[in-house]
């Protein structure tokens, strides 16, 4: 997302470049999310490394929406759980199901928030 020169085209740029990279890849989903949903202990290391890698997640879009003009923490939770669906549709419905609208969606969330105050 170096490329882009303001925070809100690096937000729209991530969820561009994601669904492109992700067309490439084979639908099963976001391997942290598989490997959480398996461990039923909060305390397993490997559920850690799944927790720890969806907060930080969390916290760089919760920042980037911040520097685009968010007002708080919505947009970034917003656009991580569109984020995080994306995986799930990927798994059941390929990426000619919901998953596809990943951009579009991620771009009316980021309008919605930082033209209309969300």
């Amino acid at each position: 997302i170096a490329q882009f020169d303001t925070p809100r085209a690096k937000l729209e740029g991530l969820f561009e470049a994601f669904a492109r990279k992700s067309e490439d890849m084979e639908e099963h989903g976001c391997a942290l999310c598989n490997a959480a949903v398996e461990l039923h202990e909060p305390d397993h290391p490997a559920f850690l490394v799944a927790k720890e890698h969806k907060l930080e997640t969390r916290r760089r879009l919760i920042e980037l929406a911040r520097e685009a003009g968010a007002r708080d923490d919505d947009l970034g939770d917003g656009l991580l759980l569109l984020l995080e669906g994306s995986y799930m549709a990927r798994v059941t419905l390929a990426n000619d199901g919901p998953a596809r609208m990943l951009p579009r969606a991620a771009r009316a969330l980021i309008r919605e928030h930082l033209d209309h105050g969300g």
